[in-house]
């Protein structure tokens, strides 16, 4: 079945990803691609993307001001207020801290990636995380553009699979985090925007897991 929000789930998940990055001259790029794609799956984000449009520094001392921001939230010296790394809230999930990392890195590995996704960042990084959900939707959608059932399925397996484990068990926590601890208006925005297209990811996530399920319930059996 063709996914018509396919794409836009894709951008959504590649702007987050540069967001979350410290600030650089990209940001503003991503955060349009955000305006542009993020509210069309999930509308519920309309207003914080504007307001993020409209809080982007228009000068070096507010560009330097989002970099301190940026530091003070995931980064420390000090205490890091929102810590963008998975193993950090598995304390709530029944996978351990370790396990979660180690099983991130195995599963890249297993799709074709080499290390973080992101280029960087450790397996369970936020920026990783977010990065191979983007990669997963992109080989689903191509796949689709070839009409092969076959690898659809493959992709599309992998991403539910890893979501619920992983960005979709520990994401939501991580972005209630940087909503409450944020000062710059930008990233409790960017919190806001990132909680809501988790939720979506996981609204879609059970839909397509009902629909399954019923499919297999109604589908008629052959005699034996």
């Amino acid at each position: 079945m063709f996914d018509p929000d396919i794409i836009a789930r894709m951008e959504t998940y590649k702007a987050l990803t540069g967001c979350f990055f410290p600030p650089d001259d990209q940001l503003p790029q991503n955060v349009e691609t955000l305006a542009v794609h993020a509210p069309s799956w999930v509308p519920e984000v309309r207003t914080s993307v504007q307001a993020l449009l409209e809080s982007l520094p228009g000068d070096e001392q507010g560009r330097e001001a989002l970099r301190v921001e940026h530091a003070k939230l995931f980064l420390g010296p000090f205490e890091v207020l929102a810590p963008p790394f998975g193993s950090v809230y598995f304390h709530v999930n029944k996978m351990l801290s370790h396990e979660s990392t180690d099983d991130a890195a195995e599963r890249y590995r297993e799709a074709g990636v080499v290390g973080a996704p992101d280029g960087g960042n450790p397996p369970d990084h936020v920026t990783a995380e977010l990065e191979f959900m983007y990669y997963l939707l992109f080989q689903e959608h191509a796949a689709q553009c070839r009409d092969d059932a076959s690898a659809v399925r493959e992709w599309r397996d992998r991403r539910t699979d890893f979501f619920p484990i992983h960005l979709g068990a520990w994401g939501p926590l991580f972005a209630d985090r940087v909503i409450s601890f944020a000062q710059a208006p930008f990233y409790k925005h960017l919190g806001l925007v990132a909680k809501e297209a988790l939720k979506a990811e996981i609204r879609l996530l059970t839909k397509s897991v009902q629909a399954e399920s019923t499919e297999a319930v109604t589908a008629p059996t052959t005699p034996g």
